[in-house]
């Protein structure tokens, strides 16, 4: 069996160990669906399930979520290193999660484990996606990042306010706050996230991470017979200590600049009908280095695919 068929089998029989599960959700993210660029960070798939807690007494439980990325520099011509750009990468993790939880916060713990590198087979996928739809081949995966482990844990806490009828909508504010420590990334996070709509569920809706999506928004996800939307908007700032891909390109020659802080924006737009929700999200960030001269924008779009079972 070829190794993307293998992993496309793994993938199939998670999906459907997941389906079984309480709470699932399927997310991916692209550059391209707002922009014609695929460079860069140039798109994710996370798979994210959450087991749902049916006592009442006891406000806990844990998640469990896979996640794919792909790093691409702008010129996918070039089949050599591109030392002023990004360089080839590939990042597979499974992050475990535990919950302690209300209506109104929760807090996160969690331990990822994961790698980066040709073991991924991130330039199999990419090619794969890539051929259909006749987008181009990025040709210089063979310059791509070394295998190397990745391990990380985190702690993540959110407060939530409860809705406020405003007359034509309903109106709720969350706070959070975020640490991981690993050497794939380490770091801290800080947002506020507004949301407005028709009817609010107590599901948390927080904004960041820098890359990767956020499992919290599973917590406390339930059925509603009729339709609803609402509309969510977020702000962030993200001190970063440590990103491997960046760091890991400076030692091997590239004059890249070491990352300090990124800054960003995301506006949600979420339906729901019955156990189902649909999100189509846009991310802008805005990232700051240590060369100011090189400070970049960056913007992506994500849609997602929530349900409960």
């Amino acid at each position: 069996m070829k190794i993307f068929n293998l992993k496309l089998f793994i993938l199939i029989v998670l999906l459907y160990t997941y389906s079984n599960a309480n709470v699932l959700s399927i997310i991916t993210d692209n550059d391209a669906f707002v922009s014609k660029a695929d460079g860069r960070y140039t798109g994710g798939l996370f798979i994210n399930w959450l087991k749902e807690n049916n006592n009442s007494k006891a406000n806990s439980t844990y998640a469990i979520s896979f996640s794919n990325i792909l790093y691409t520099p702008d010129d996918y011509n070039s089949t050599e290193p591109i030392l002023d750009d990004i360089p080839y990468a590939g990042y597979m993790k499974f992050n475990f999660l535990y919950y302690k939880y209300s209506n109104n916060y929760f807090h996160e713990f969690g331990f990822n484990i994961g790698a980066v590198g040709p073991i991924t087979h991130d330039k199999e996928i990419q090619e794969a996606i890539h051929r259909p739809l006749g987008a181009p081949i990025f040709k210089g995966w063979d310059t791509q990042l070394d295998n190397q482990l990745m391990l990380g844990i985190s702690y993540n806490y959110a407060t939530k306010t409860k809705p406020i009828d405003i007359g034509i909508s309903k109106f709720d504010w969350t706070n959070n706050i975020r640490v991981n420590i690993g050497n794939f990334y380490t770091g801290a996070l800080a947002s506020t996230s507004f949301r407005f709509g028709n009817h609010l569920k107590n599901m948390f809706i927080t904004t960041g991470n820098f890359i990767g999506d956020n499992e919290s928004h599973l917590l406390n996800f339930k059925q509603h017979q009729d339709f609803s939307w609402f509309i969510s908007v977020g702000f962030f700032t993200n001190k970063i200590y440590k990103y491997y891909i960046i760091d890991e390109a400076i030692k091997n020659g590239y004059t890249l600049s070491k990352l300090n802080r990124v800054t960003g924006n995301q506006i949600s737009y979420n339906l729901f009908y019955n156990n189902t929700q649909y999100t189509l999200s846009i991310e802008s960030i805005y990232i700051h280095n240590d060369n100011v001269l090189t400070n970049t924008q960056k913007r992506w779009g994500t849609i997602s695919i929530t349900w409960r079972y």
